[in-house]
């Protein structure tokens, strides 16, 4: 399974993949994100002001093809364990991106899909594939 980012999520629902072929994609690959992500994706589309409601519904849908991932105690620990971890070496990122990953991780997750490449290539276990 592999999870897909919030740069990969605004991407899709603005427009800007529309050389790839989400829908195949989407059945060939187990994809998921989590309550994280669309929490991100969802202040965006609350910060544009523009047609809120009907960005709202597409992103809706779009999410209802994935699995979503919550964060739970296991998963904080792991993402504690993982900020601390990062801190100690100096390569501090943000709490959302340890949250995000310790969630993936906590859920057998290993690959990210995502532009925010410098961040997530610093979390031990996990991949990164740009797109």
């Amino acid at each position: 399974m592999k999870l897909l980012d919030t740069t990969f999520l605004i991407d899709f629902l603005e427009g800007k993949l529309q050389d790839l072929n989400i829908l195949n994609f989407l059945e060939e690959e187990k994809l998921c994100t989590t309550y994280l992500n669309i929490y991100e994706v969802i202040i965006g589309i609350f910060y544009s002001g523009k047609e809120i409601n009907k960005k709202i519904e597409k992103a809706n849908i779009f999410f209802d093809r994935l699995k979503i991932l919550n964060l739970n105690e296991n998963s904080s620990i792991i993402s504690a364990k993982i900020r601390a971890n990062l801190i100690k070496s100096g390569e501090e990122i943000q709490h959302i991106d340890c949250l995000i990953s310790g969630i993936a991780l906590e859920n057998g997750v290993n690959t990210i899909i995502t532009k925010n490449k410098k961040h997530f290539e610093k979390i031990h276990g996990i991949k990164v594939e740009d797109y």
